[in-house]
């Protein structure tokens, strides 16, 4: 099974309260990146000295990250009656 690397920094909660599961990391330049909230769909810049390490991780365990994104995001669209 290969090996991917993806980054293993902790994202804070967005001040509009959205939690950690609604922000992402975005590139922003060649050493830069920025973290994006997905609720109200604007960027910030990280803290100063914030950790970015980038952590391997197996396929099967990305696949199995995405699987349970996936499930959150569904019981959510179903919360909202839509």
């Amino acid at each position: 099974m290969p090996t991917l690397w993806i980054h293993g920094g902790v994202i804070p909660p967005c001040s509009c309260g959205a939690p950690t599961e609604d922000q992402n990391r975005r590139p922003d330049g060649a050493d830069r990146a920025l973290w994006f909230c997905l609720i109200r769909q604007r960027g910030r810049l990280p803290d100063p000295g914030w950790d970015d390490p980038l952590v391997p991780i197996s396929l099967e365990d990305w696949r199995a990250l995405g699987r349970v994104m996936a499930a959150r995001v569904r019981a959510r669209w179903r919360s909202t009656g839509q």
